[in-house]
C-alpha cells in the first residue's frame, strides 16, 4: 500500500492511501482525501509518499503488506537500515532513494551516532559524524549541497523558536526569516538577495547548535564558523548563491528585525537595537510558519527565473 503525505497533512487526517482515479492529478486526489483547495497544488508540490507494495521487489527483497502498526513505525521510527535491529521491523518496504519510499531518517540518537562509522549509506567516507535530518542524513563537518534539502530546512526553522524560547509567546525562526524577505523584497532588493534573507538561518539547522544566542556564539567561536562553512559550502551552492558570506542588506535586516521582535515579544529591549524595520510578528503556529517558508521560498524562486529570463542583474 503507497501512503501520501502533503505539508502539515496531519491536520487532515494524512497520512492515507493515495488511490488516485483515472487520469486524477495529484492536486485533486488531495481535495477528494480532505486536503483544503487552496492549498492543493502547493501540497503537490511538496508531497512525500510512504510506501509498501505486496510482492514488489526493491533493492533486492520482496515486500509483503504489512500491519498499519508496522507502517506507523516505519514512518515514525525511520528505515530499518544497519542501525536498526531488522528483528524489530520485520521485512519492511523500505530503500532510501526509491520512488516507491520516501521516509525519514531515525531520530537522533546520541550514543548510536557517536559510535557510528563516519560513512554514507552507499560507503563513501565521510569526515565527522552525521547528524540526522527531517530527510536524511548531514555531515556538519563535511558539508556539501547534495545533503541539502528545503523541505527540512523549513520544518526545522519553523520548530525553532527564537531567543532561545525567551519569548512571551512562541514565535519561530521560520517567521523570522520570511519577515526578513518579505521586507527586502518589499524595497526592490533583487529575488536572490531576498532569497539569501529567507534562508540566512539555514545553517542553524544543519550544524546541530540550532539556534544559539549572539553573546554565546562570541564566546564560543566554533559556532558561527561552522555555521559559515555550512553556507559557503553546502547552502548557498545548493539554492545558486554566492558564497563568501550573507549580503550586507540581509545582515542589516537581520540585526534591525531584533528590535521589532524585542519590542512585542519580550520584556526588554536591548539599548544597542533603536532601529526596527517595522514589521508585525504574527505568531505563526509550527505548521503555519513551514507552510508560508516554503510558500515564500517558491514564490522568490519564480520571481528569480523571471528577473533572470529578462536579464535583470543581482
Amino acid at each position: 500500500m503507497l501512503l501520501y503525505d502533503p505539508p502539515s497533512g496531519w491536520r487532515f487526517g494524512f497520512p492515507k492511501p493515495y488511490r488516485p482515479m483515472a487520469d486524477e492529478a495529484l492536486e485533486d486526489t488531495l481535495v477528494r482525501d480532505g486536503y483544503p483547495k487552496s492549498s492543493a497544488e502547493f501540497g503537490a508540490k511538496h508531497c512525500r509518499f510512504i510506501g509498501t507494495a505486496e510482492g514488489v521487489a526493491v533493492g533486492g527483497m520482496t515486500a509483503q503488506t504489512k500491519q498499519w502498526d508496522r507502517v506507523a513505525r516505519m514512518y515514525v521510527e525511520g528505515c530499518p537500515d544497519d542501525t536498526q535491529a531488522a528483528e524489530t521491523f520485520g521485512e519492511l518496504l523500505c530503500n532510501y532513494g526509491s520512488d516507491l519510499c520516501v521516509c525519514p531518517p531515525a531520530a537522533n540518537d546520541n550514543m548510536r551516532q557517536v559510535a557510528a562509522p563516519a560513512t554514507e549509506r552507499n560507503g563513501n567516507e565521510r569526515v565527522g559524524h552525521y547528524i540526522s535530518t527531517l530527510t536524511g542524513r548531514f555531515w556538519p563537518f563535511d558539508p556539501r549541497p547534495e545533503d541539502v534539502d528545503i523541505n527540512h530546512i523549513a520544518h526545522s526553522l519553523a520548530m525553532s523558536c527564537r531567543y532561545t524560547g525567551a519569548c512571551r509567546r512562541f514565535y519561530s525562526t521560520a517567521e523570522h526569516s520570511v519577515h526578513i524577505a518579505q521586507w527586502l523584497t518589499a524595497r526592490g532588493f533583487h529575488p536572490i538577495v531576498a532569497l539569501a534573507g529567507l534562508l540566512h538561518d539555514a545553517p542553524e539547522t544543519l550544524s546541530g547548535f540550532g539556534d544559539t544566542a549572539r553573546p554565546s556564539k562570541v564566546k564560543a567561536p566554533i559556532i558561527k564558523e561552522t555555521e559559515e562553512r555550512i553556507w559557503d559550502l553546502a547552502v548557498a551552492p545548493a539554492f545558486g548563491l554566492a558564497d563568501g558570506g550573507l549580503p550586507i542588506a540581509v545582515h542589516e535586516a537581520d540585526s534591525r528585525i531584533i528590535a521589532d521582535e524585542m519590542q512585542q515579544n519580550m520584556h526588554e529591549v536591548d539599548p544597542n537595537y533603536t532601529n526596527p524595520l517595522g514589521i508585525q510578528l504574527k505568531y505563526w503556529s509550527p505548521d503555519v510558519a513551514e507552510l508560508h517558508f516554503l510558500h515564500t521560498f517558491n514564490q522568490l524562486q519564480d520571481e528569480r527565473a523571471r528577473a533572470e529570463k529578462m536579464g535583470v542583474a543581482a
